[in-house]
């Protein structure tokens, strides 16, 4: 009888260790899948400024060199374009890359939408400290 009851204990304490485990281990998983998505969406975000200081000094220099106002204006148009799809292309492709599993808790579907995220996340953050 006491053989039975600690194979039984020993048991039950194994399955709970196993559920445990799983429970912490997908714990983790989702903490450090939310920390590289936080990082990978910064990472956009000063991408996209760099870029648009590049438009912007090359703006500045097709003025400097007289370039004629349509010309710029094209030129304009044609790096908001360019921009705009990258924001759009840029969230999708990381999206696409996004296991799964951890799709369902992705909080946002377009860069708009992304950069507020990110932006919650970083006052999260500020507050922790």
């Amino acid at each position: 009888m006491e053989v039975c009851m600690l194979l039984s204990g020993i048991v039950i304490g194994v399955i709970i260790s196993i559920f445990f485990s799983y429970a912490l281990g997908f714990g983790l998983g989702i903490l450090m899948f939310k920390e590289t998505e936080y990082m990978c969406l910064q990472l956009m975000a000063l991408s996209l400024e760099d870029a648009a200081f590049l438009k912007s000094v090359k703006q500045r220099f097709m003025k400097q060199l007289d370039y004629p106002k349509n010309i710029i204006k094209i030129s304009i148009n044609d790096d908001e374009f360019n921009l705009d799809r990258w924001k759009k292309e840029s969230i999708k492709r990381l999206m696409d890359r996004y296991p799964p599993n951890y799709i369902r808790i992705v909080d946002y579907d377009n860069w708009a939408e992304a950069m507020q995220f990110l932006e919650k996340e970083r006052k999260k953050l500020l507050a922790s400290d």
